[in-house]
């Protein structure tokens, strides 16, 4: 989405880089015409290199919240395309690497938030032969109907709007997704943190990941309320029936 190599001028940020999805669509907007032009001569597209930041991530940007909700974005929209696979760019001590499982340099392991990303991505994408339609596109907002043998299977939605870790909580501002009604009884997933800007007290689904990258905790739902489900900035849902 952004370089940390060598550059002149302003430097990749949160808000202009990562949770600007108008950047998103326009570097997408190759791959939709390549992989559109495999297809025509049954090719698979995979783009087998990719992530937050070049050079390895940025500090404070592919190393926090900002990186989990970024990528369920990233690769719900790609899946809506012809776009077959994805390959995550990673290496020990990198920035957007998810998980760093060996003591490097002094730096002990740990899990980097996008792991939660893939985590998403993962529960989103289990059990395979499933498609996606892209529902909302908005700056700030998208949201994805995902189908599994040509039915609903899925809802996903991303709120890509700044919500700092110091600001009050209470004040959290949040979007509401109307569902229809027979997915009343449905099971939402929610993927949050106290803010983008930091890399800890992140879950998914009230589970959290511990620095062995174990999954650590029991599941937690929430519930549709009168028809909605309301996505916290900085935050992303999946409402499963």
């Amino acid at each position: 989405m952004g370089a940390n190599c060598h550059y002149t001028g302003a430097g990749p940020t949160i808000e202009d880089t990562l949770f600007d999805r108008t950047n998103m669509l326009s570097r997408v907007w190759y791959h939709d015409y390549l992989g559109n032009a495999t297809a025509e001569s049954g090719i698979k597209y995979v783009i087998g290199e990719t992530n937050s930041i070049s050079c390895q991530g940025a500090f404070n940007i592919s190393d926090v919240m900002a990186s989990a909700v970024w990528a369920v974005d990233y690769v719900m929209y790609l899946s809506s395309l012809k776009v077959s696979r994805v390959h995550f760019h990673m290496g020990t001590r990198y920035r957007y690497s998810p998980w760093q499982p060996i003591v490097y340099n002094d730096s002990a392991p740990h899990v980097n938030p996008m792991y939660y990303g893939n985590l998403f991505n993962a529960a989103v994408f289990a059990g395979g032969n499933k498609q996606t339609e892209v529902l909302v596109n908005e700056t700030n907002f998208g949201a994805y109907a995902v189908y599994k043998s040509g039915s609903l299977d899925a809802i996903v939605a991303v709120n890509l709007n700044i919500w700092n870790s110091t600001s009050d909580p209470v004040a959290r501002p949040y979007t509401a997704l109307a569902l229809p009604v027979i997915w009343k009884d449905a099971k939402v997933s929610r993927l949050t943190s106290p803010g983008v800007d930091i890399a800890g007290n992140i879950t998914f689904a009230g589970q959290y990941v511990d620095e062995n990258a174990r999954i650590v905790g029991q599941k937690i739902y929430d519930k549709v309320t009168g028809g909605k489900v309301l996505v916290g900035a900085g935050e992303a849902i999946l409402v499963q029936r």
